[in-house]
């Protein structure tokens, strides 16, 4: 096993105009000793889409997890997010708050 970190694990993007696609970035760091790998990224939603990498990250590298969020018909304060599971001792929660606007 080993320890994921992320910098940014709550985003709040302030307010948007309905009809943006977002893509909300999170930088993921291995603060383990061994190789780490994501084995899933699990979306509150529908809504929300994931994109992770699929490579081993060694100790102390980065990379970065995407996710998604088409506004179109969300109208008002979202909060949305994902848990990342891997071979890291515990699953992380990310996620993120938007107010879209007409």
């Amino acid at each position: 096993m080993t320890h994921v970190l992320c910098e940014n694990k709550h985003q709040d993007l302030g307010t948007v105009t309905e009809g943006e696609n977002l893509q909300i970035s999170y930088k993921i760091t291995n603060g383990g000793m061994e190789d780490m790998f994501i084995t899933a990224v699990h979306t509150d939603c529908g809504c929300t889409t994931a994109s992770f990498p699929s490579v081993v990250i060694k100790p102390n590298e980065s990379n970065t997890i995407v996710l998604g969020f088409k506004t179109n018909g969300r109208v008002g304060t979202s909060e949305k997010g994902a848990r990342v599971t891997g071979n890291f001792t515990n699953p992380l929660r990310i996620s993120f708050k938007v107010n879209v606007v007409k």
